[in-house]
């Protein structure tokens, strides 16, 4: 049973020539007008039970609003003697492939069907179900199953004739396409922006927006005065050892606001409407703030650096590069050695979580020994290393240690090793200053040629063909060069160390988790040796109980 075409707001491109399968109704407007009526002999006598269901998503420039469609479809179905059963809406909510938001009135809307609860669905368009291809499948599948009516705007298609349901499934691959065609275009103006250093969305933390003083159009960011000197803070004390743990304790004892606008101590309420007490600074939040390569102005897409940012950096690339060595200690050293993370927050002593036990390589624990139930305190001498492993069975560590003899024969070693004459050369990478400034020539050459090479393309001078050619060799040139323009510094601490004139009065100086980062970044491994005779009370020499090798982590 079919009806003539007929032209309306409803036609979709690419599908128009086939509305002559679908069954033609009143067409109605917006200001409540109603058309004659046409093929009231397929309005059915028995009362069909339909199902609406409409949806509106972020973007602002869609049509019309989720009541207007609902309207519209109220109109469309009283003329046709349905019974509306659902009106189901899901706003604000995207429908294609590349959204990850739930829709939960679809979901209801598939479980109703199951259910035999209806005998059509509605929708005001058919881009109001779904632009994902495996979602319109499980629907279509199932639509001839339970052999629905699919109202279309103003038009009705069986979903048990194969022609009627060919014609949905063009409609529904077309709202693919065009999804994806906009998606692609959106990436391709994403990276565009990028490789030209333009800085997207909000600005992170230590920067905010600039505005045109003339126009107040958006031109940029900038950095934020008191955000930045933050950051600069942040990143002088990682630069001298500072814990992550430390400096989140202070931050927050300033009551200095997160990248979030939150202090510690203060309530808020979340996504989700409950109420929550802000924890303030975490060395979690730190480390996301201090990693960004915007920071030192480079722009970054999809992970990557792309390109020099159009904004003032607040680091310079060596600070910058500094502050990741200072972040990367212990994920370095975890790295080489096996090690378990230990937060220096909690560490009371030298070489808890740093040594290593010799025989088994577990790692050295401090733990205290009573005498007559007194407990031990502060006091060095009643604390003992111990690694985690069992000896012979015993409840104890392959390796027991006193604590403060222990300290002091790392400490021993430590001085002795960086007051060597060759010490500088030992740890120092030979870095030539010209290769560095030689790259960051050439990358601005290598962006100006990427620039240009848009342009030619625009004006008809460079086919795309070669010029996306190009565009890949120039991009790993790119990616050659970045990696040679950024120095391969040493860690700072280590500078702090090998240059001093004394380094023991240096070391005094320095708190316990300074100077924990700095066996961390002058040491490759910390071996506690077990006692050549169990139980003697008298001290060994240094080398009979620890063996240090010396050298940055991965050097």
């Amino acid at each position: 049973m079919v009806a003539s075409p007929v032209r309306d707001r409803h036609t979709h491109s690419g599908v128009s020539s086939y509305q002559y399968a679908t069954i033609l109704l009143h067409r109605h407007t917006r200001d409540g007008t109603i058309s004659d009526v046409k093929n009231t002999d397929l309005i059915e006598d028995q009362r069909t039970r339909v199902a609406l269901y409409v949806r509106v998503s972020l973007d602002r420039r869609e049509k019309a609003s989720v009541e207007e469609q609902l309207a519209d479809l109220r109109l469309t179905v009283d003329r046709l003697g349905w019974d509306i059963v659902a009106e189901l809406a899901d706003n604000d909510v995207p429908a294609s492939r590349y959204s990850k938001a739930d829709r939960p009135n679809w979901m209801r809307l598939l479980q109703i069907i199951r259910r035999g609860e209806v005998d059509a669905v509605g929708f005001w368009e058919l881009s109001r179900s779904t632009r994902r291809r495996t979602e319109w499948a499980e629907f279509a599948e199932l639509a001839i199953d339970c052999r629905l009516r699919i109202l279309v705007g103003s038009s009705v298609y069986r979903a048990e004739n194969p022609h009627e349901m060919h014609i949905l499934d063009m409609m529904a691959t077309q709202g693919v396409l065009e999804v994806d065609q906009l998606s692609e275009r959106i990436h391709r103006s994403q990276r565009a922006n990028a490789e030209r250093g333009r800085p997207a969305g909000v600005p992170g933390y230590g920067y905010r927006r600039r505005y045109d003083p003339a126009t107040g159009r958006l031109i940029g960011q900038e950095p934020d005065p008191d955000e930045a000197e933050v950051i600069r803070m942040i990143a002088r004390w990682l630069r001298a050892g500072r814990s992550l743990s430390w400096i989140a304790e202070e931050l927050n004892r300033r009551r200095i606001p997160t990248d979030k606008g939150r202090v510690a101590g203060e309530k808020y309420v979340d996504s989700r409407g409950r109420e929550r007490v802000s924890l303030g600074w975490v060395p979690a939040n730190l480390r996301r703030v201090m990693s960004r390569p915007e920071l030192k102005g480079i722009r970054t897409y999809k992970g990557k650096e792309v390109a020099q940012g159009q904004w003032e950096p607040i680091l310079s690339v060596e600070e910058w590069a500094e502050v990741q060595a200072a972040l990367n200690r212990t994920k370095q050293r975890s790295a080489a050695t096996g090690q378990r993370y230990v937060r220096d927050a909690a560490a009371r002593w030298l070489l808890s979580g740093i040594a290593i036990c010799d025989v088994c390589g577990g790692d050295i624990r401090a733990v205290p020994r009573s005498r007559r139930g007194r407990p031990a305190g502060d006091d060095p001498s009643r604390w003992r290393y111990r690694c985690n492993g069992v000896y012979k069975g015993a409840p104890m560590g392959h390796v027991t240690r006193r604590a403060d003899w222990l300290d002091e024969a790392v400490e021993a070693l430590l001085i002795r090793e960086l007051s060597r004459p060759d010490v500088v050369e030992a740890f120092a990478v030979q870095e030539d200053p010209g290769v560095i400034e030689r790259a960051r020539a050439e990358i601005l050459k290598i962006e100006e040629e990427l620039r240009q090479l848009e342009e030619d393309v625009a004006v008809g001078l460079v086919t795309p063909r070669i010029a996306s050619a190009r565009e890949r060799a120039l991009q790993r040139r790119l990616e050659q060069l970045r990696k040679e323009a950024t120095p391969r510094l040493v860690d700072p601490l280590v500078g702090q160390l090998v240059g001093a004139s004394d380094v023991w009065a240096w070391w005094q100086e320095w708190e316990l988790d300074q100077r924990r980062a700095a066996l961390r970044a002058v040491t490759r491994e910390i071996r506690v040796l077990p006692a050549r005779v169990p139980g003697r009370n008298t001290r060994p020499p240094v080398e009979e109980m620890v063996r240090i090798v010396f050298g940055p982590v991965g050097g």
